[in-house]
């Protein structure tokens, strides 16, 4: 967080018996509501880059169609940008 004066870090974990991505570490005030959150493994950026291995920094996610704002939405922060 401090390297990129981020409000908000987590770290996803995939669960292989439900292939799913569990956030299961948030750091910063923002974060703290996305402990717990579970998504398909295929779902929104972090589940773009779990599924091609490939890293992505999107600035101005609101633009970005596989941004899922309503999975932001239930942790009560929604980003600005995205390192993944």
């Amino acid at each position: 967080m401090a390297l990129f004066d981020a409000e908000a870090a987590s770290i996803a974990l995939h669960d292989p018996a439900a292939d799913r991505l569990v956030i299961r570490v948030a750091a910063g005030m923002a974060g703290k509501g996305a402990v717990g959150l579970a998504f398909s493994s295929g779902e929104g950026i972090a589940g773009y880059v779990f599924t091609t291995g490939q890293p992505r920094a999107v600035s101005g996610v609101a633009s970005d169609p596989r941004f899922d704002r309503a999975a932001a939405e239930r942790t009560g922060y929604v980003p600005r940008s995205i390192l993944a």
